[in-house]
């Protein structure tokens, strides 16, 4: 009896020293892997703000004089930019929007462990230009280092992740003024009375066709 109590006593020991270590591993990689994914959550969210400010700007560019001012600009002083979306760019937001990623994105802590802020990172900032619709996409790329290594590799384990946002430009106001340019030089040009006759043709002869 004395012999087997002794056996199942060694039995326990030689499964704790096996099991213990492998559950501790996978308490802590999953302790890191929360904090990784609290890291991606961060910038996620800078990521949408970010864009969701500069859609705006797009938009209206009265908005950003009017945070930074913190008041309403004079009318004679307004910089609407009329026909601004016949340039094809943005380039003073899409600047912004990048500054203003690296300047969030820097400010952020590493969370719980040392060593897990963003690195490598690599942004991509573009305002598209549709003419009938715009939008404002933003992605970035970066890595998250984990403070563990896997066994035999002389690096430490990191986790390559990317995020993308992509924000309607909505200005109607702006849509609206182009569309009125658009027909008024088709009227002075007579290109509208031509487009007016040539659907009337094909009107008439659709018509002949079914009669």
């Amino acid at each position: 009896m004395r012999k087997k109590t002794e056996r199942e006593s060694g039995m326990v020991i030689v499964e704790a020293t096996i099991v213990f270590p492998v559950m501790f591993f996978v308490i802590f990689l999953l302790i890191f892997l929360g904090n990784a994914y609290m890291q991606r959550c961060r910038i996620e969210a800078i990521v949408h703000e970010v864009a969701m400010d500069a859609a705006a700007y797009c938009a209206s560019p009265m908005l950003a004089d009017l945070e930074r001012n913190g008041k309403i600009t004079a009318y004679k002083d307004l910089n609407i930019k009329p026909y601004r979306y016949f340039s094809g760019s943005a380039g003073e937001i899409e600047s912004w929007a990048r500054n203003r990623l690296n300047e969030r994105v820097k400010g952020l802590s590493s969370g719980l462990f040392a060593g897990m802020k963003p690195q490598h990172w690599e942004c991509k900032v573009k305002f598209n230009n549709k003419f009938i619709y715009s939008t404002f996409r933003i992605e970035v790329k970066y890595d998250i280092t984990m403070p563990i290594r896997l066994f035999g590799a002389s690096d430490s384990l990191a986790l390559r992740v990317a995020s993308h946002t992509e924000m309607p430009v909505t200005d109607t106001a702006e849509f609206m003024r182009n569309v009125n340019m658009v027909e008024y030089y088709l009227e002075i040009t007579g290109a509208k009375q031509a487009i007016s006759n040539f659907i009337g043709k094909v009107t008439n002869t659709v018509k002949s066709w079914w009669n």
